[in-house]
């Protein structure tokens, strides 16, 4: 037989659940996302005078999502990242018996239907410009610029530029080398399939190449490899490379106003990741993709590029709507007809290249 439920409130709750998580090996992010998505819960059981997660019932549950939906105006996906959350928190309540047993059962999220499953955090191309601006005249060659112009340059995930040595940079033939070492500590989503050769602009080389000679920490990592992403420690971590895409996204980096209140700036350049205008590395990369496209870069060559599918390209990173995805069919087809216009200029009437003088 189950003892009786022990009372705590469910601010208290929270806090202690959070702390679990932190020692269980849970990200940064990860505990951010998590206490910022319960809040609202914390909230209204304040509101409506619950002092103790003992007191919590189904009808509690089902009332509470009308109200997040209601009085949050969010997106369908949203509800259900809230309540997916919401679930696991009073499961784990149960667990330590601070709720009533089953209750999680009666947290329901709300079913997503085709096209409903997309992300909702972006940021502009336009402002990645800006950013590129700012970090090229005040921040050259810093860690944060080369983050920042590789994922918008390369659309590569941060675990790739994570797993990147100074070795598999190729200054002279302008290329990344993409390469997956599970047994020196990097590894790449989809394994040996994640390997590549990236191409590089001019200007991504530079910059590149500036970094590693005048800026790059002189390390090596555990396995005695030089990280092209280095920190004074060693080779950076995946949530320095998250904190410093934060950092210069938020709108206080290129001198405008987020909406995170009168203490911001001050407050989200200490803690960037938590201003409500700032975006992570995976958005970054999104703005990428969608940039690439508008550019006149076919999905399927992008796909190739960032590691995905055409179908996966076209579901989650391509923002464009019909028109402009119309648009840029055309656009390409014009690209190809002037093309092959030239062809036919360099040609004689027998098909052959006509000759120039010297």
């Amino acid at each position: 037989m189950r003892q009786e439920l022990e009372d705590i409130a469910p601010q208290d709750a929270l806090d202690d659940y959070l702390d679990d998580r932190e020692v269980e090996g849970a990200a940064e992010w990860t505990l951010y996302a998590h206490k910022s998505r319960l809040g609202h819960f914390v909230e209204w059981c304040e509101e409506k005078g619950i002092e103790s997660m003992a007191d919590l019932r189904s009808s509690h549950m089902r009332k509470y999502r009308k109200w997040r939906k209601d009085e949050g105006d969010i997106k369908k996906v949203t509800l259900k990242t809230q309540m997916d959350t919401l679930r696991v928190f009073v499961k784990w309540c149960e667990d330590f018996n601070h709720a009533p047993e089953e209750l999680h059962t009666s947290v329901r999220s709300p079913k997503l239907a085709k096209g409903d499953n997309v992300r909702e955090e972006t940021i502009d191309g336009d402002i990645c410009m800006d950013i590129l601006g700012q970090l090229r005249k005040y921040h050259y060659a810093t860690r944060k610029h080369i983050v920042f112009e590789l994922i918008w340059h390369t659309t590569m995930r941060r675990g790739a530029i994570h797993s990147l040595d100074v070795d598999d940079f190729d200054r002279e033939d302008q290329q990344l080398k993409i390469r997956h070492r599970p047994k020196e500590g990097t590894t790449l989503k989809k394994k040996g399939e994640s390997e590549r050769i990236i191409n590089l602009s001019d200007k991504m080389t530079e910059v590149l190449a500036d970094w590693v000679d005048d800026q790059r920490p002189d390390v090596v990592d555990e396995y005695d490899r030089r990280p092209l992403i280095a920190t004074e420690h060693g080779r950076a971590h995946l949530t320095t490379i998250s904190s410093d895409i934060y950092w210069v996204t938020r709108p206080g980096f290129r001198g405008e106003d987020c909406g995170c209140g009168d203490e911001c700036p001050a407050t989200c350049a200490n803690n960037a990741y938590a201003c409500e205008d700032s975006v992570s590395p995976h958005t970054v990369r999104s703005a990428s993709i969608t940039y690439h496209l508008d550019q006149g870069w076919l999905i399927d060559l992008v796909a190739d590029r960032a590691d995905n599918t055409a179908d996966v390209i076209k579901k989650h990173y391509d923002a464009a709507n019909e028109e402009e995805q119309a648009q840029r069919r055309k656009e390409f087809m014009g690209l190809l007809e002037e093309e092959d216009e030239e062809d036919k200029d360099d040609e004689g009437e027998d098909g052959a290249p006509t000759a120039t003088a010297d």
